[in-house]
């Protein structure tokens, strides 16, 4: 942390420790941590830090750091995350999602999935703006209906994230014609490149935006148009109003805000979220760069010193791509073998139409998929099988995934 960020954050705790609207801070930190402890960039690593069970056990109004009567937005996650329990959160006057209102030049958005139709507007504030956009709210538990609706009035733009996105375009090919849509805005979660491909097959003439934002909290990242241009979903510079530390485990990213008007700036606050952060020098000006490989223990999974990423499952698949789906699921277990523990990785796959399950075609898609998934930089895991060090890949074939807001794309059976 530099001097300039230092003085941000200050400003940034002196809002939470002498707040009149809630007491979050000063109950969590037990005046361990105060204005004098913390007088030098150094001393920002004594501060604890934050996660997420401890903010949803607060009731949402004791931790609203402004005056309520500026709330303009409530808004919840699905909760699929770690955890059943939504996330909710408030934004105060000035929000970026209701700026944003004013520059979209399209008639009509549909905004589809936890994030945004678990959300509570005040339409009033938007539409008092001058602006022509008009907000739809879907139901994800309804992608049927949502899609005549869709049809009824015409949308030209969506905001989802890409799994409900996946899910929603055979409904809404039947009814609208997915030429006309012409803007695109996907976040919340892991887009993988496989997916990225598809949609812009399927929506010609839709520009596409990916945020990268989570928790209630605003954007962590961006992307410029050069990184838009040319460079993968995954990829955006970190926001300017955060401070950001990547742990060492699992490369966690843990932010701070630099500002106070987010109705609840979070210290310290530990996303969940796997990424690294590299000097770059971009044409917009930006430094750094993000790569985000997804959630820990849902697209990122760690296990006897091997980590496993989604990203890497899905380029393990594209040399079989005429026989599956893009869409899998990752298992992984341990065994016992010989006395050793090993971990055993069970891939759920979905055959293409057509393709008839047989012991010829299980043996090609176990020795494509192994050969080309690789655990680590130069290894395998047909590499690490013959080392003795994984179990052989086990295949099962599924009918249909379960619909979920959020795709679980690696699921971790190990306690």
């Amino acid at each position: 942390m530099n001097q300039t960020e230092f003085k941000q954050f200050i400003k940034v705790l002196r809002f939470v420790l002498e707040n009149k609207y809630s007491s979050f801070y000063r109950d969590k930190y037990k005046q361990k941590i105060s204005l004098k402890s913390i007088s030098f960039p150094a001393d920002f690593k004594k501060i604890p830090f934050l996660i997420k069970e401890e903010i949803i056990r607060i009731d949402p109004y004791r931790r609203f750091f402004e005056n309520p009567q500026k709330i303009r937005r409530i808004s919840m996650t699905s909760g699929t995350t770690g955890s059943n329990i939504p996330f909710v959160s408030f934004r105060p006057e000035g929000s970026s999602f209701i700026r944003r209102f004013k520059k979209m030049p399209f008639k009509n958005i549909l905004h589809l999935g936890p994030v945004f139709s678990g959300s509570f507007l005040n339409f009033s504030q938007i539409l008092g703006e001058k602006t022509s956009t008009l907000p739809i709210l879907g139901d994800i538990n309804n992608l049927e209906r949502t899609a005549k609706m869709a049809k009824l009035v015409k949308i030209e733009a969506l905001q989802t994230s890409p799994t409900i996105l996946y899910f929603f375009i055979p409904y809404l090919r039947k009814e609208h014609s997915l030429k006309k849509i012409k803007h695109i805005r996907l976040g919340g979660e892991y887009c993988s490149e496989a997916r990225y491909t598809l949609f812009k097959k399927l929506f010609p003439n839709a520009q596409f935006d990916f945020s990268y934002a989570g928790d209630g909290m605003g954007l962590r990242g961006y992307r410029c148009q050069f990184l838009s241009k040319n460079y993968q979903p995954k990829f955006f510079h970190p926001s300017h109003h955060l401070y950001m530390e990547v742990l060492r485990e699992e490369n966690e990213l843990v932010v701070t805000s630099l500002i106070t008007n987010t109705g609840f700036p979070h210290i310290r606050y530990k996303t969940g979220d796997s990424v690294l952060i590299t000097d770059f020098e971009c044409r917009c000006g930006s430094k750094k760069l993000m790569e985000v490989f997804g959630k820990i223990n849902f697209d990122v999974i760690r296990i006897s010193g091997t980590t496993i990423y989604a990203s890497e499952v899905e380029k393990a698949l594209q040399p079989v791509k005429t026989y599956v789906d893009d869409d899998f699921q990752l298992h992984v277990y341990e065994a016992i073998l010989d006395d050793k523990i090993r971990p055993k990785l069970e891939l759920k796959l979905k055959l293409k139409k057509g393709v008839l399950e047989e012991k010829l075609l299980r043996a090609i898609l176990v020795r494509e998929i192994s050969s080309h998934l690789y655990l680590s930089v130069t290894l395998t895991l047909e590499d690490l099988v013959k080392k003795g060090i994984f179990l052989p890949l086990e295949l099962t074939f599924v009918d249909s995934f379960p619909f979920s807001p959020k795709k679980k794309h690696l699921i971790l059976h190990v306690s």
